[in-house]
């Protein structure tokens, strides 16, 4: 059994993900022009032909403690074909297939999902706790290259870890925020009993033109929204700092940023860029590294005492994630078989995390995902209130370039 690299501390808490909120995967959408008849020996022929330079499609975890790593297992990447002729594409509502964790196999490390409906769609899906979503992306670009019949340049699953990347920086572990945060959207407003609903759920909008600094404008929204300062943590691509390296593992930092219902979309931006300039994202990470030999069945019941102390007092260590996914040209994930329209992202959420947002951006637009816990929901329709976010962004003229 071939070694690919040490479990890091942050994918220690991924796997704590999966166990209190599964699937806790990342998953891509892609979404034809219309219904599409495909070849699904093609595309299984497509994930065995990448085993060999995407080690990721077949990892597996190993060991105890410290003393865990990831290595090359037996379990590939699943492929199922499903009936998506309930889901409209816009929510979680007539996609049960998505709410299992990648399979059938257990822990299937990929799986992809044949999605028959109007139009036909493609979903791959990944565990968070052996890659992030630009390594899913990576594997998606790798696997449609294929199709079309190019090459494709390999992609690491190690040895290097995001804990390794983040010492590069030179920068102090960062110190847990407070629990002061509330949740941004109506959320329950009951008497806590002795249970809560479980699972999460996530409506998606596109927005009706092209959006300026979509993320930064999002941020000084949700703001504006709440009357009060709010604190948001933002995905950071932590590969920046080793140029050379394409991986698939864990390699994605937090920036914890503080934004005033004052703050524009420039003001935003700007302290985005300064951060990131001190490469701030890594101070995330240094922070998890004492979790190394803390057994998982331990923070699994730090994990579920710090949900029921948000359940009761309402209260969070950040308002919500918002990750922007960047612009994906839909000719890079099409084929001769499937002509791709649109690109979007569906959050992992989680149920202590009250709001968590990715944004695409494409020619049709940018494509608004937005995940919450179905505790905090109560009767409110999230529906309702992510279009009146996205009019919102649109009435403000923040529009993209």
């Amino acid at each position: 059994m071939s070694r690919l690299r040490t479990l890091s501390p942050v994918e220690r808490l991924w796997l704590i993900g999966e166990r209190l909120a599964p699937p806790f995967a990342n998953q891509i959408v892609f979404e034809a022009s219309a219904s599409t008849p495909l070849s699904v020996d093609r595309l299984r022929e497509g994930l065995l032909a990448l085993e060999p330079s995407f080690p990721l499609l077949r990892s597996q975890r190993v060991g105890v403690l410290g003393g865990t790593r990831w290595t090359v297992g037996k379990v590939g990447a699943a492929l199922r074909v499903v009936d998506g002729g309930a889901w409209d594409g816009l929510s979680a509502l007539g996609a049960p297939f998505l709410s299992a964790p990648p399979g059938p196999a257990p822990h299937a490390p990929v799986e992809l999902l044949v999605v028959h409906g109007d139009p036909t769609r493609l979903v791959l899906r990944t565990r968070h706790a052996a890659t992030d979503g630009r390594g899913t992306q990576l594997l998606a670009e790798a696997l449609f290259s294929y199709l079309r019949g190019e090459e494709e340049e390999p992609c690491l699953a190690g040895p290097i870890t995001d804990l390794e990347v983040a010492k590069r920086a030179g920068r102090q572990a960062e110190q847990r925020p407070q629990r002061d945060q509330v949740a941004l959207l109506p959320h329950l407003a009951a008497a806590p009993g002795p249970s809560f609903p479980t699972g999460m759920t996530w409506v998606r909008c596109t927005l009706p033109q092209a959006v300026r600094s979509p993320m930064a404008s999002l941020l000084s929204l949700l703001a504006s929204r709440a009357g009060h300062p709010i604190r948001i943590d933002v995905p950071v691509d932590m590969r920046r700092h080793v140029p050379t390296l394409r991986s698939t593992a864990n390699l994605t930092g937090l920036l914890r940023v503080e934004v005033g219902p004052g703050d524009s979309p420039s003001d935003v931006r700007r302290t985005i860029q300064e951060r990131l300039a001190r490469s701030e994202e890594t101070d995330f990470v240094l922070g998890t590294a004492g979790l190394s030999h803390v057994p998982l069945w331990l923070m699994t019941g730090v994990a579920r005492r710090s949900l029921r102390e948000s359940q009761v007092t309402g209260l969070f260590e950040t308002a919500g994630t918002v990750s922007n996914l960047g612009r994906l040209d839909p000719s890079r994930f099409s084929y001769d078989e499937f002509p791709c329209e649109r690109v979007f992202f569906i959050p992992p959420g989680s149920p202590g995390l009250p709001l968590f947002a990715t944004l695409t951006g494409g020619p049709a637009g940018v494509e608004l995902v937005v995940a919450v816990p179905r505790w905090l929901l109560g009767d409110s329709d999230l529906g309702f209130e992510v279009r009146q976010i996205a009019n919102e962004l649109v009435a403000a003229q923040v529009g993209l370039s």
